[in-house]
């Protein structure tokens, strides 16, 4: 039944394949996903493409330092993959049910940063980057500095990956170039978007491998950057 109702419900989705012929591999895949009717944190999967998350599970070995702005799915996933782990969240409640899931997952390789925003002049707000401001309405009087500013611990050259999927975005893009190993990668969730320009600007001279498709538990299309740092 669950399929069925996919089908139905999301019928008028299906002229988004049709547009790109190249995503119908992932169809079927889709419509599981979306018969299940859960979540990407329940399922242990990044919420990405799910071309993003085939290229991952290719990539990651157990040698690699990865660290992630935005936790959930991902964290699981990418935990099960890598020697390190840091993710750094920002919402209290979403830190709490991810740690919930984390008991069952061994957890020593792994930093979880609980670092929230604080409240800002919005008078005051920087005209270059980084601009610690996120795009979200919900947060328009917060600054997120601390928590792009979380990967400055590391040495330069540190992670073999970093994923930025959370707040706040071209200012994490920002701390982060410096701290991805040459021949690593940069991935940017969500990068078809407009408002992230600024931050892609930065990345002109890595080569970009650009995906757009379906990926779980969405019925519409989006866009992820990975991007890799000249050797």
């Amino acid at each position: 039944m669950g399929w069925i109702r996919a089908i139905r419900e999301h019928r008028s989705q299906w002229s988004q394949f049709r547009e790109h012929p190249g995503t119908f591999r992932y169809f079927l895949r889709w419509l599981k996903y979306l018969a299940r009717n859960g979540s990407a944190l329940e399922e242990d999967i990044p919420w990405m493409p799910f071309s993003v998350i085939d290229w991952l599970q290719k990539y990651l070995n157990k040698e690699m330092k990865v660290l992630e702005w935005g936790s959930g799915g991902s964290t699981i996933f990418l935990l099960k993959r890598t020697a390190e782990l840091v993710s750094v969240e920002h919402h209290l409640e979403w830190y709490n049910a991810v740690s919930k899931r984390l008991r069952n997952c061994d957890s020593s390789h792994l930093e979880y940063l609980l670092i929230e925003p604080r409240r800002r002049d919005a008078s005051k707000a920087p005209e270059s980057l980084p601009h610690y401001i996120s795009r979200d309405p919900r947060y328009g009087e917060f600054c997120f500095d601390d928590y792009c500013r979380a990967v400055l611990q590391y040495a330069d050259n540190y992670f073999d990956l970093i994923l930025i999927d959370g707040r706040a975005r071209t200012s994490c893009m920002y701390h982060a170039l410096n701290k991805v190993k040459p021949g690593g990668y940069l991935v940017l969730d969500d990068s078809d978007r407009e408002s992230y320009g600024e931050g892609k600007e930065m990345v002109v001279k890595w080569k970009e491998y650009y995906h757009f498709g379906p990926g779980p538990f969405l019925d519409f299309f989006w866009g992820t950057s990975l991007w890799q740092k000249p050797t």
